[in-house]
């Protein structure tokens, strides 16, 4: 379990309740699977109150969670047609990763969230054992 820490838990809630509407924000918890059922709340308080129970969830990785539910507002493209809403999703994404950064955490591009300076696998032991990569898992030394 790793959990996501309650400042985070509330830039986050304020970004994605700016951002979304009730349904949207359903649709984009469960894909991210977050645990239980959607809090019958208004929307900033229905993703503080659905970040921190799956949060304290043993059974979910919260920062997994936080990093799926954060990817649309952290890898978006400009358009340059709509100048005054790309100011507003770079100021969004800003906040999220001044959060991130202050408790050590940095987000990585495909919703990875993982402490900062730490290097986000790019193939999992999973597929580099299917794939028979045997260097990739000893670190390119020689298998003897």
């Amino acid at each position: 379990m790793t959990s996501i820490p309650a400042p985070i838990i509330a830039v986050v809630a304020d970004v994605l309740s700016f951002r979304f509407t009730h349904a949207e924000l359903n649709n984009r918890f469960f894909e991210a699977g977050a645990s239980e059922d959607p809090p019958a709340d208004n929307k900033l308080e229905k993703c503080r109150v659905w970040l921190t129970r799956t949060s304290r969830d043993p059974a979910v990785d919260g920062l997994s969670v936080l990093g799926r539910l954060i990817e649309g507002v952290m890898e978006f493209e400009g358009v340059p047609e709509f100048e005054e809403v790309d100011k507003s999703r770079r100021e969004a994404r800003h906040r999220v990763e001044k959060a991130l950064a202050g408790h050590g955490l940095a987000y990585y591009r495909g919703g990875r969230v993982t402490r900062s300076g730490a290097v986000a696998p790019t193939r999992s032991l999973e597929s580099l054992i299917r794939e028979r990569d045997l260097p990739g898992i000893h670190g390119a030394r020689r298998i003897r």
